[in-house]
């Protein structure tokens, strides 16, 4: 997401796509450093439950370890 948002900011002049998701990265990241909780796992686990990604990896369960 980082490297999308630096290259709409660089090579385009749509500045109110390239800021939003330059703020999603610091959001996310900022949830991540405080709570522990990384939404890109997150993502990734339920889209293997889908089965929209091979399924070997997610054999045991989220675990999130919360504040």
């Amino acid at each position: 997401m980082l490297i999308a948002s630096a290259l709409v900011l660089f090579l385009t002049k749509a500045t109110a796509v390239g800021w939003p998701l330059d703020l999603l990265v610091f959001v996310l990241s900022g949830i991540n450093l405080t709570v522990g909780f990384c939404a890109g796992c997150f993502v990734y686990y339920h889209l293997g439950r889908l089965g929209l990604l091979p399924r070997v990896r997610y054999e045991g369960g989220f675990h999130w370890r919360g504040v």
